[in-house]
């Protein structure tokens, strides 16, 4: 997780990437499409009003 209030110019946020490493269902194989068969993905959130 990481303060990007000054970059943005709005304080208390931060942006937390979520790369689990156990996706097992099928329905995780390629999800983009370009062929991949790793079961893998991940989200970027962006949080805000967190206080620090």
């Amino acid at each position: 997780m990481v303060d990007i209030s000054n970059e943005i110019g709005v304080p208390n946020t931060f942006i937390l990437n979520i790369h689990p490493h156990t996706w097992q269902k099928d329905k995780f194989v390629n999800p983009d499409g370009g062929g991949s068969t790793n079961k893998e993905g991940g989200q970027t959130v962006i949080l805000t009003n967190v206080p620090r």
